[in-house]
This record gives C-alpha cells, structure tokens and sequence, in this order.
C-alpha cells in the first residue's frame, strides 16, 4: 500500500503553525531572551562608540537651544512596548522589547516569536487564548502592534475591535481569521491595508459585500475563504479583477497530493511464488470459515456469519453480537443445539 502527503489546505490540517501549548510556558522563555536581546547589539554598538571617543559623546553641531531640546527629548516617555531612545519603525535596529509587555501575553497563552530578528518583526499566535473577550485581545496586542508581521486569531474571540486595532499594525503580511465571528462590518476596517499578503477568512461570519474590502488590498496574493460566506459570484467577481490572486474556495476538487511513495519491489527480484494463498484459498484440511450451524444456538434464529466464533475447532455462527456473550457464558448448556 502505497502512501501520500497532501499540502495543508483543509481545515482539518490547519493553514498556521500553532502552538505547543504544553510547552508554550518554557518556549516563552526562550522566545523572551531572544526578543531582549534584540536590544543589545545597539547598547554594546553605543558603548564602542563612547569607548573610542574616550568616554564621552561626539560633539553636536547643533545650537545650544538645540541640543538642551535634544537633551529633553532624550529623557521623554518612550513608546509603550520599546526602549528608551528606540525607533518604533521595524527596519530600525530591532528596538528592544519591554519585558513587562511580554509578561501578560506570556499569561494570557499568546505565543510570540521573532520571525526576523534582524528586523525584529514578530510571529503571534493567538490560538490559545481562546478565553479573551474582542476588547481585551486588542489591548494585549496593541503595545506590539508595529512589530507584528504574522499573525494568528483562529478560532478567538476577535471582533470589530481586535480588527481595528489590527488594522493599525503598519507591518502585517499574514493574518489567520479562521474561525472567528468576525462579520463584513468588522472585517471592513482593513480595507486599504498595504502590506497584507495572505488571509485566511474561512469559516468566518462574511458575505458578498466583503469583496469590495478585499479588492482594497494591494498586496493580497493568497486568500482563503471556504465558508466564509462568500459567494460564488463574489468569488467569480474577485478572479476576474485580480487575475494573480490565488484563491482557495474549497471549489477545486480533489486535494492532489504534494508526495507520493513509490511501488514495493522486492529486493531479491523475484516475484511472489504462485503458491501464495489468497482471499479465497481454503485453509489446510479443507475447513473453511463458514459456519456449522443453520440456526443460532442461543436465539434459534437463523445465523449472520458476521457474528461468528471458533469453539473446538469449529467455527459456530450466531444471529447478533449479543449471543456469543451469552454462549461463552455456558457453553456446555448450548452444545446440543449445534450439529453433531
């Protein structure tokens, strides 16, 4: 028997990694020293510096009024969720994340992951935390909202305002909404998003008017939307105007699989011997399986060969499941009822 692999395509082989929710507490922690570690090549890049200027800053340039303003700016409140004197912008430095950000995403089950440290972006993967409410996903993502770049709301409780604030994520690319009551109202807050690339919208709350937001994205490639709640003239309507947008609707037929094994062979290179016994061949001695009773020893009924024992050697057939329970009961007392 030969076996295939198909692609993750269904939704019984999900789209996005989850996580391993047994072991989510200890990759946390590992996951944490990464992300603050973001922050130390730019503090031991600063201490060089100051190392080779002989311990102090380089000298500004700039007017007296000028650096006193640079000096207040530099002593200001920083943006939630990043350090100190850091950019909010990815394509900075990879600014370090605070950890008491991470430490309520950590007790809520949300996993997060540098998905490029060089950037800093972020994998966040919510699928856990299945018992936040719309209001308090938003608040527990939104202080590493310009980080993320992948995200997975499957089957939460996200809502118009988890979208909203999602919306708002500058850096997005992926995001998972599988199984969400995320409704044509909510969804319509990312329309006009920049870098969003590939959605999954399956099994959520959307209808017909969802395409217009859809036809918003310039960057969508790769949408998934089986029962979704999108038509299939909203989805004849979404091909024709995006002709390179590669939708899966459930509509294609039969997955086709990605990997197949190849036929046995044997190793010695020969074929069975003719002699191999098959389906039909009669055991030794010419017994056969059937069995050697007309009726059931128990009910008197006549017998289905599908409820069938061996009992001395010989194979006694009964009318139901039933029967057989009661025969190894005591069998000596149904003995005379079977041919002698």
């Amino acid at each position: 028997m030969r076996r295939a692999r198909f692609s993750a395509n269904r939704d019984d082989a999900p789209l996005v990694r989850t996580a391993d929710m047994p072991h989510a507490h200890a990759r946390f922690a590992f996951v944490a020293a990464a992300l603050l570690a973001f922050g130390c090549a730019s503090t031991h890049e600063a201490a060089d510096e100051r190392a080779r200027s002989g311990g102090h800053a380089a000298p500004s340039s700039a007017p007296a009024g000028d650096r006193a303003h640079d000096t207040e700016r530099s002593t200001a409140p920083h943006a939630p969720g990043l350090a100190a004197g850091s950019s909010a912008a990815p394509d900075a430095a990879a600014p370090r994340i605070d950890p008491s950000i991470l430490e309520p995403l950590r007790a809520a089950l949300v996993h997060v992951q540098p998905l490029d440290p060089a950037s800093g972006l972020l994998w966040v993967d919510c699928v856990a935390a299945t018992a936040l409410e719309d209001a308090q996903l938003a608040a527990l993502l939104a202080p590493i909202g310009a980080r993320v770049a992948h995200l997975g709301l499957e089957r939460t409780h996200a809502g118009a305002t988890t979208l909203a604030m999602v919306a708002r994520m500058p850096e997005l690319q992926r995001l998972d909404l599988r199984g969400t009551r995320v409704d044509t109202g909510a969804f319509a807050a990312l329309a006009g998003h920049p870098k969003l690339s590939t959605l999954v919208v399956a099994q959520t709350k959307l209808d017909a008017n969802a395409a217009d937001v859809l036809l918003t994205l310039p960057a969508l490639t790769e949408l998934f939307t089986w029962r979704s709640g999108l038509d299939a003239k909203a989805l004849e309507r979404l091909r024709a105007a995006r002709p390179k947008l590669a939708i899966d609707a459930g509509d294609g037929g039969p997955a086709k699989p990605v990997e197949v094994e190849s036929d046995v062979t044997f190793v010695s290179g020969r074929a069975l011997s003719s002699s191999a016994p098959t389906a039909t061949t009669t055991p030794a001695g010419g017994k056969t399986l059937e069995p050697v009773n007309a009726t059931c020893p128990v009910s008197g009924t006549p017998v289905n060969s599908a409820f069938s024992i061996v009992f001395e050697g010989r194979v006694i057939g009964f009318c139901c499941s039933n029967c057989p329970t009661k025969f190894w009961a005591d069998p000596q007392s149904y003995k005379s009822k079977l041919p002698q």
